[in-house]
């Protein structure tokens, strides 16, 4: 008995131990489980969002096809020379499909053609197949990827109506290797091992972050059918002996989709490395396990709540500044295709703009949100230091804006002959996001400074205005990722969050700090600091006027 009563206790305390044990890996695994439910839900709103970008380009190259084919006065006889010259000239201008075009009669003769090097592929070519079955149901034709002479080429197919009644099809090609859809999924990075892809409705890659997949077929035949059927979904699989996870969405034109492909271990990361349940497992038997389990399981908890917060401003802000330049532009370009012939040039050219500003606008805003996932991710962006004249980098950041509002006016001033070493397309971000910042936070306009100091070895630069300033509980906030200041009417003022974030991290890779100096209703003072050097004598100048 009295072994008994002495043991009891330790057998009590490591049954309490083992069950909290249990509890916390079971409340653990819980966690994990839908940590791992909502970065599968964030990499398909990407996806989707992704493949909606490059349905409205290829809806954009539709329509430039069609307008053209049909507004065109054609002849329509074998190798007329201004059928040849109007396709010639429509290949010069078009946006995607800049490689080639001809004209074929209704049973697939060829009539006219122009075409780059190394010319367009025979019309016996399989990949001409996709193209016919969606010409044959009534709808516009897409091929799938076509390899001529060791060159990827895609071709879009319309009718040519005259009187309402087709009479021939207008063909148009682009070249895989050298489209900007190309250009761009090579500037899309997901960690070491992911990939980005566009497929055409057979599996052939259109476009991809990795250069050497174009033309090839995708590897995984159960993605292709999923599109093929026209489904957006996750779905894992072995290759090889590696695990790989897939995200999936179809574009809407054509049978293609849009695809992400990653390791499955980088993709999931320590939510599936086992690791941590080993840990629980082993100090299960000890209190102090117990304890940091606890612990790391409610920390475990606040970071799912972190997540759902982050994934539903994230994708507040960005669906909300992703829509207002799309609206512009659709609106722009539905103006221009329906009144363009009763439009005075100047008329034409104000909705041009308009549409080249948005599109600006949201090549930057996408840019930003790359930086921004680089960043989240620990992943560094590589710098190029060199020598660089501030007086000129302030004159030409105020030129860029100085157009930007009427009520601003931007002026520029410098310490003599100071230069300073530091990446240029770094220092070009971090002083356009914080001009951009004080332009758009003077909403009653006012003066924007542009000031650089030299400091001993070190060269300070500010950018002032005379806006609305920041409130004090903002100040440690406003260069977080995401954070929004509370400035009167947020709604007024457009941006992700990120700005300030990205120009402090650049700033920081020079060795160096960004601060503010704000007071509420006052404007606000941005001053960041980088290394001083010296030009060569041939480069000195001697500036000390301020310059708008």
């Amino acid at each position: 008995m009295r072994r008994f009563r002495r043991v009891a206790p330790l057998v009590l305390g490591m049954s309490v131990v083992l069950a909290l044990g249990g509890v916390g890996f079971i409340m653990s695994k819980s966690a994990n489980d839908k940590a791992q439910d909502i970065h599968r839900d964030d990499r398909l709103t990407l996806e989707a969002t992704l493949a909606g970008l490059a349905d409205q380009y290829f809806q954009f190259a539709l329509k430039e096809a069609f307008d053209f084919s049909s507004r065109q006065a054609w002849s329509l006889r074998p190798g007329d020379p201004n059928d040849a010259e109007a396709l010639r000239g429509f290949v010069q201008r078009a946006a995607l499909l800049q490689h080639a075009a001809a004209l074929v009669d209704l049973t697939g003769q060829p009539l006219n053609a122009f075409a780059s090097e190394p010319g367009i592929p025979p019309e016996d070519d399989p990949g001409y197949d996709a193209l016919r079955i969606g010409l044959l149901a009534r709808q516009p034709g897409f091929s799938s990827v076509m390899n001529f002479q060791g060159v990827p080429m895609v071709a879009l197919a319309v009718p040519v109506v005259v009187d309402a009644t087709p009479r021939a099809i207008f063909v148009a090609y682009f070249r895989a290797d050298k489209s900007p859809l190309q250009t761009y999924n090579e500037r899309i990075t997901y960690g070491e091992t992911g990939h980005s892809f566009l497929l055409d409705s057979l599996g052939g890659v259109i476009a991809a972050s990795d250069a050497s997949q174009l033309g090839k077929k995708f590897p995984s035949p159960e993605v292709v059918r999923a599109l093929a059927d026209g489904e957006t979904g996750f779905v894992e699989y072995r290759r090889d002996g590696v695990a790989y996870v897939s995200s999936y969405s179809p574009i809407g034109v054509g049978g293609w989709g849009s695809v992400i492909e990653q390791s499955s271990t980088e993709f999931f990361g320590p939510m599936r490395s086992g690791g941590l349940r080993v840990a629980l497992a082993l100090g299960a038997v000890l209190i102090a396990a117990a304890l940091a389990l606890t612990v790391l399981n409610q920390k475990r908890q606040s970071a799912l709540r972190d997540a759902y917060d982050y994934k539903g401003q994230l994708l507040a802000n960005t669906t909300h500044e992703l829509k207002t330049p799309l609206t512009a532009i659709r609106g722009a370009a539905m103006t221009l295709g329906v009144r363009w012939r009763d439009m005075r040039p100047d008329q034409v050219d104000q909705f041009l703009g308009i549409i080249h500003r948005r599109c600006d606008g949201l090549g930057k805003l996408i840019e930003r949100i790359l930086i921004g996932a680089r960043l989240e991710a620990g992943r560094e962006v590589s710098m190029h230091p060199e020598s660089i004249n501030v007086i000129g980098l302030l004159r030409r950041t105020a030129a860029e804006f100085a157009d930007a509002s009427a009520d601003h006016h931007l002026s520029v001033e410098a310490d003599p002959n100071l230069w300073i070493h530091a990446d240029q397309d770094a220092l070009d971000q971090v002083l356009g996001l914080l001009v951009e910042n004080a332009i758009k936070y003077s909403p009653a306009g006012g003066e924007v400074r542009l000031t650089a100091r030299r400091d001993g070895d070190r060269a300070s630069l500010a950018v002032a205005d005379e806006g609305i300033g920041i409130a004090e509980r903002d100040r440690e906030h406003i260069f977080d990722p995401y954070y929004r200041a509370h400035r009167g009417d947020a709604s007024s003022f457009a941006g992700v969050g990120l700005g300030l974030s990205i120009a402090r991290h650049f700033v920081r890779l020079h060795g160096g700090r960004l601060g503010v100096d704000s007071t509420q209703g006052h404007g606000s003072t941005f001053r960041f600091d980088m290394p001083a050097t010296l030009p060569s004598a041939d480069h000195k100048i001697d500036v000390t006027e301020g310059a708008r």
